[in-house]
């Protein structure tokens, strides 16, 4: 008989996937966008993020933002007639109220991920990894003219440019210099309230830490 075995790694093994982003429901909520919850609780409806106490939460949660917001429970004895209605269909019993909250949360965080320009840069990381340490290729060109176009857009949050900037360096063959012009260029095209936020000497110094290993593939 088969046995099934758990490997459990250091995090060192694989420092590429905490960079990319994820548009399923609970790392927008969770990661990308935890103000939403904030403001939730504030309108006094507080939302709890908790498969026991919420069972709606755990039918959501691994599902698609986008997905999130169309969701609708099905009508009692009712089966789905095609593969598009499964997936937006939950059971009957579902709690309406629950469902309603995260609808409400799910459209108003599917706005920013827009507005954030997010699908752009997931396109971008995906290219990134395709073309990992392949020299003088189309695909290296191609990313690394959409990567300077973003970080050259207002629109992009600091800390998305800064997240680009290092998968840039653990995938590309790239230089010292170049590292340190791509963060002056994210920097130059920063809000001083992002500034603030981040802090931009912490900034500086996490992206700038970027450069030694950058510098080993030169």
């Amino acid at each position: 008989a088969s046995r099934t075995v758990l490997l459990i790694v250091d995090r060192d093994c694989d420092l590429l996937t905490p960079l990319l982003h994820d548009d399923t429901y609970q790392t927008v909520l969770k990661q990308e966008f935890p103000s939403l919850l904030e403001a939730d609780s504030g309108a006094g409806s507080q939302l709890v993020l908790d498969e026991y106490a919420d069972d709606v939460w755990s039918l959501v949660r691994y599902r698609p933002v986008e997905q999130v917001g169309r969701l609708r429970t099905a009508k009692r004895g009712a089966l789905a007639t095609s593969t598009s209605d499964s997936n937006v269909l939950l059971p009957s019993d579902a709690d309406a109220a629950s469902l309603e909250r995260h609808q409400r949360l799910a459209r108003r965080a599917q706005d920013l991920w827009e507005n954030a320009q997010i699908a752009r840069i997931a396109a971008l990381e995906r290219d990134m990894l395709n073309a990992q340490r392949v020299v003088g290729t189309d695909a290296e060109t191609r990313v690394r003219g959409q990567l300077r176009q973003l970080l050259d857009e207002d629109n992009i949050r600091l800390v998305d440019k800064a997240r680009l900037i290092v998968l840039f360096a653990l995938t590309q063959n790239t230089s010292t210099a170049e590292i340190q012009e791509l963060v002056s260029m994210a920097f130059a095209r920063s809000s001083f309230g992002e500034h603030q936020s981040w802090g931009s000497s912490q900034g500086s110094a996490a992206l700038s830490s970027t450069s030694a290993g950058s510098s080993a593939s030169t």
